[in-house]
């Protein structure tokens, strides 16, 4: 599963551009691509999309590795 963006109130120029859509309309539309929370909401969710959706990998862009780390902690063994 690729997420555009995590753990942010704002979306890459390159996302937007690519888009046309701001984070408040990519996360009204319910989409995939977006990961918001805290780190344990964002573990959660990722649980149930794996539960789900049965997607257990994940990418995204490198801006993203700090707002992403504490979650994959949570994760780790799960």
């Amino acid at each position: 599963m690729n997420l555009f963006a995590a753990g942010t109130t704002e979306l890459p120029p390159w996302t937007k551009q690519a888009t046309g859509m701001s984070v408040e309309e990519f996360e009204a539309s319910g989409t995939l691509m977006l990961l918001r929370g805290t780190p344990q909401e964002m573990a959660d969710e990722l649980q149930r999309r794996r539960d789900e959706f049965g997607a257990s990998y994940i990418t995204i862009n490198a801006t993203y590795l700090d707002d992403l780390a504490p979650v994959v902690e949570l994760l780790d063994g799960r």
